[in-house]
């Protein structure tokens, strides 16, 4: 039996999650080290009494016929769904019915995919790493939480948002922290709005295109939570998240509920705001993934290639592809 080297998978997102589960298969050691409580990245929920909310991503769609196979699998598997909203597009002057296409959603959440394509991978929740070094026997890690891992990796994959990964890479003498720091993504901030009584919208969710802050709006997944309760989300441009980058969440919510109003809803009972920092990808360069043999290590991630949950699958799969030729070729 050939020697498998041991794999460290920085990023608990679907790009990380697919790599490492290609590997897995392939009989390699992997481990996965995501910095929050959970896996899925934006694809991910957070939870309140009331219910879930999708704050990221809201839905995916398949451009190639290898994404629509995995869909296909995953609809088979019961973790992926058909989403038919009556959704529409706002200009200043009108509304038009959205662009047709297929749309599907997770089971009983977004991050459903994720979550059942990592199942029995070595996943480690709560692992920020903050420092990667090498030496003869490897690449050792470093986590905010515990310091430094007990044992070396001999190949790294970065699976994080290019910024994050640029970050640790700047400690490396890697040829790829230019193709990091390359990758401009930008941020959004999403807003999480509380009702007692649905508001009467004539829409399920809308792509806002007004020149106001918001580019879409959404009322809350509720197929598989009967019991929650009505809510709408907000996502603003990302021109407009950049310039309020730094804004308090307070500021932002009034200029994003007072929007919403020019729709014609009424005001929230509360509301929530997340801040996605990078969530989507200006220019991407159509490379799905980075790889230095010298120092065996990867980069791949949605903003290699577009910030659709496709992206990040093929960025992973690609990932994984490349990393499983290499252990093949002769030392």
């Amino acid at each position: 039996m050939s020697h498998t080297p041991s794999t460290a998978v920085i990023g608990g997102g679907l790009a990380g999650v697919i790599c490492a589960r290609r590997l897995h298969e392939a009989g390699h050691a992997v481990q996965v080290f995501e910095k929050s409580r959970g896996i899925g990245g934006r694809m991910n929920a957070r939870r309140d009494p009331d219910g879930a909310w999708w704050h990221g991503a809201q839905y995916f769609t398949a451009h190639t016929q290898e994404f629509e196979a995995q869909i296909q699998a995953w609809l088979a598997d019961g973790v992926v769904q058909g989403w038919q909203p009556h959704l529409v597009t706002l200009t200043r002057y009108a509304s038009h019915p959205a662009p047709a296409g297929r749309r599907f959603v997770g089971v009983p959440a977004n991050s459903a995919p994720v979550r059942h394509t990592a199942q029995g991978l070595a996943v480690h929740l709560s692992h920020t790493v903050s420092h990667l070094q090498r030496d003869d026997q490897g690449w050792w890690l470093t986590t905010r939480e515990g310091g430094r891992l007990p044992q070396p990796f001999q190949r790294v994959v970065l699976a994080t948002p290019a910024p994050q990964a640029a970050a640790l890479l700047a400690t490396t003498s890697s040829p790829l922290l230019p193709r990091a720091r390359a990758v401009n993504m930008r941020p959004c901030w999403a807003l999480m709005l509380h009702y007692a009584e649905a508001p009467a919208l004539p829409f399920d969710g809308a792509f806002v295109q007004d020149g106001g802050p918001l580019a879409w709006v959404a009322a809350r997944h509720g197929s598989h939570q009967p019991n929650a309760a009505p809510g709408w989300l907000l996502h603003a441009r990302a021109d407009w998240s950049q310039l309020h980058l730094e804004d308090p969440p307070e500021k932002v919510a009034r200029r994003l509920i007072d929007a919403f109003g020019d729709l014609g809803a009424p005001p929230p009972e509360r509301w929530q705001a997340h801040r996605w920092r990078y969530a989507m990808v200006n220019h991407p360069d159509g490379v799905p993934c980075a790889w230095d043999p010298a120092q065996q290590l990867g980069l791949c991630g949605d903003g290699l290639l577009g910030s659709r949950v496709e992206d990040a699958w093929a960025s992973g799969r690609a990932m994984a592809h490349h990393l499983l030729k290499a252990a093949e070729r002769p030392a």
